[in-house]
């Protein structure tokens, strides 16, 4: 389930994008695509819960380039 916080930034950050594109840093874009794809597992990363024993793991899933 997502946070509020997530949920706010997963309806209207898109359109937020397109109207302030120009004013947005690159690092601030990254942070927060990073945070709204957290637990996608087409994104790379891996959410794991054991609700018997109120364990969760979270994997981040890389694959290394070769440069």
């Amino acid at each position: 389930m997502a946070s509020k916080l997530k949920k706010i930034f997963i309806d209207h950050w898109e359109r937020f994008v397109e109207l302030y594109e120009h004013k947005i840093r690159k690092s601030v874009i990254k942070a927060v695509e990073k945070m709204i794809n957290y637990g996608s597992l087409e994104k790379g990363y891996i959410i794991v819960t054991h609700t018997k024993i109120k364990l969760i793991i979270n994997i981040t899933l890389r694959i290394k380039k070769d440069t």
